[in-house]
């Protein structure tokens, strides 16, 4: 019979022991079939073990009359036994069908007792803990090693997966992390060359594992788990630390050593700054959150250790990349802030295709587009920097802050924190293969084809001086003009009627009579020949439009409008080809003939 080394304990208030009866020893079966044994003390403790494998279980047992209690882990097993100087039988069953096994003393009897159930001293539990204790059991490969200065490290086969203090308490082992703040305990016993620990589960029973001690020097492990000084670390760490790629926790940590990192794992990549205060490792990411790790090493391996916001701590085990520091250096060279607009010269790509996203910097300019299945939208204006912090600005959209604008190995492009991309988000590019001279014209042939098409603008809105009209007697939603007289004398103005407008986005009324309608915001323009002009403000719903509107005068002071009503005046700002006008606080009005011109192009 075959017993693995993990499984439920039942605990169990054991009754008194019996006394003894001559079962202490070692019994090993005489079956063909069978190549179990047991081990019995006199203090009441039992192994039964497999003998091929090696699998331990450990118990209590008692007797009464010519019943032997076993007391499995898995909870107590009943046997009839029958017993001489050298020979043992176990059954069980019943009247219609019983099994019997026999078992005889192994020649080391007393000696296999001492060797596998040998109950440690307590006062010597602790310097027997220290060294390596390999997990018992045909297809499981835990170890830990337990140091003296109060440190563990778990191993899954060859590589570590966790560590942190431990701390022994009656019965009990308790892990704590690197702080020493206690993460979870287990329950605790040695049996000779077996250590055992028992996990509680939710139902209150136990998950129970095996490590046997292995023959590892205590000694060389103490001397591998070597650390460096404190003021060491900042030389040790510059270069890509990865784990292993299997690893449950797979990260990659790259450190310049001008300050800034990559930290990368299989979903997310984060860029900050880096900085050590003793054995603590800060980084400080671009997106305004600080990570804090602990520092260990052991062996080829330094291990990053952190406590997530819930309290558990995440340990990933790193080893340096070979060559590494010289491609870090060069990966993430970052160009000094006075030489950033140079830097920045030319096409980048957003990294993730679904994104869409182009940016082309010439000089103090920029052109961005986005392209989300057939829509792209598309922007153009000035740049401005101040150290890493980027402000891109035209006058329809207003200003765009980026927080940190990086730029990497010259081929990389961080901005970090938008308006118009939602927060402090990092977003990467790379740089298009185009060289400087290519952009450059590129954005001298866009700028041509922009001057052009405000040039034939400016023809299809004419100007010229005013015209005496007299009163406007009224159309459409234009109200008849009570007061014509009220102009600039000698004004430029338009040589027709233009329509400049801006329509809000539709809302919903949260307060008021109309509550839960669906409406939207409107102003328009109407600029007379004559000198006049017409505002009007309206809101759209479900009933009648609620309008309010004012005549004043108007003229135009080359690219700009000043218009007035008694008492009261206001500059306006023309802009590419008369097509677009702007208020004081950078508000858009669209001329009419524009817009119509670009809906009959898309």
């Amino acid at each position: 019979m075959t017993y693995r080394s993990t499984w439920l304990v039942c605990l169990l208030a054991l009754p008194a022991l019996a006394q003894n009866i001559g079962l202490e020893g070692e019994w090993l079966s005489t079956e063909e079939s069978s190549s179990e044994g047991y081990i019995f003390a006199a203090d009441g403790r039992f192994a039964v073990f497999d003998r091929p494998d090696g699998s331990y279980q450990f118990g209590r047992w008692r007797t009464e009359g010519d019943i032997l209690e076993l007391h499995f882990p898995s909870g107590p097993s009943q046997y009839n036994f029958k017993r001489s100087d050298a020979q043992l039988e176990l059954s069980y069953g019943d009247a219609f069908f019983e099994v019997t096994t026999s078992y005889a003393r192994s020649p080391d009897s007393r000696g296999r007792v001492a060797a596998v159930l040998a109950a440690p001293v307590p006062a010597d539990i602790p310097g027997l803990l220290l060294g390596r204790w390999d997990q018992v059991g045909e297809y499981l490969s835990g170890a830990y090693v337990f140091l003296s200065d109060g440190r563990y490290l778990h191993f899954d086969g060859d590589q570590p997966d966790s560590l942190g203090r431990y701390k022994l308490e009656a019965g009990k082992l308790v892990f704590c992390g690197l702080d020493g703040a206690p993460s979870y305990e287990e329950g605790m016993d040695v049996f000779g060359p077996i250590l055992e620990l028992r996990t509680e589960m939710f139902d209150g029973s136990q998950l129970a594992s095996h490590y046997r001690k292995a023959a590892a020097d205590p000694t060389a492990l103490e001397a591998a788990w070597t650390t460096p000084a404190a003021e060491e670390l900042a030389a040790l760490l510059p270069g890509r630390w990865s784990t292993d790629p299997e690893a449950f926790l797979s990260q990659q940590f790259s450190f310049h050593p001008a300050g800034h990192c990559v930290l990368q794992d299989d979903i997310s990549t984060n860029f900050g700054n880096w900085r050590l205060e003793g054995f603590k490792l800060f980084v400080d990411d671009l997106g305004g959150w600080t990570h804090e790790y602990t520092l260990s090493f052991f062996g080829e391996f330094s291990v990053f250790s952190m406590r997530t916001v819930n309290g558990d701590e995440l340990a990933y085990f790193c080893t340096l990349d070979e060559g590494s520091l010289a491609e870090v250096e060069r990966e993430l060279a970052k160009p000094p802030a006075e030489a950033l607009r140079d830097a920045l010269l030319g096409c980048w790509k957003s990294e993730e295709e679904m994104l869409g996203l182009t940016w082309i910097f010439v000089d103090d300019r920029y052109y961005y587009s986005s392209e989300t299945g057939d829509i792209t939208l598309a922007s153009r204006g000035k740049i401005e920097l101040d150290g890493e912090q980027l402000t891109v600005w035209n006058r329809a959209e207003g200003a765009a802050v980026y927080e940190h604008c990086w730029i990497l190995g010259g081929r990389q492009l961080v901005l970090v924190g938008s308006s118009s991309q939602g927060g402090l988000v990092p977003i990467v590019y790379g740089k298009t293969p185009a060289s400087d001279e290519e952009i450059r014209a590129w954005a001298e042939t866009v700028e041509a084809e922009k001057r052009a098409a405000d040039e034939a603008w400016l023809q299809r809105i004419p100007v010229g001086p005013r015209k005496e009209q007299g009163a406007f007697g009224g159309a459409g939603d234009v109200p008849a003009d009570p007061d014509a007289g009220f102009v600039y004398t000698d004004a430029v103005v338009f040589a027709e009627m233009e329509l400049y407008f801006w329509q809000g986005l539709a809302y919903e009324v949260e307060f008021g009579p109309n509550a839960g309608s669906i409406v939207y915001d409107r102003t328009d323009w109407y600029f007379l020949p004559n000198g006049r002009v017409y505002k009007q403000v309206s809101s759209h719903g479900p009933a009648q439009p609620l309008i309010q509107g004012i005549w004043g005068r108007y003229k135009l002071e080359g690219q700009q409008i000043r218009w007035s009503v008694p008492g009261e005046e206001e500059v306006l700002d023309l802009e590419d080809g008369r097509r677009n006008l702007y208020s004081p606080d950078n508000l858009q009005f669209n001329n009419l003939k524009a817009a119509e011109a670009a809906l009959s192009q898309d």
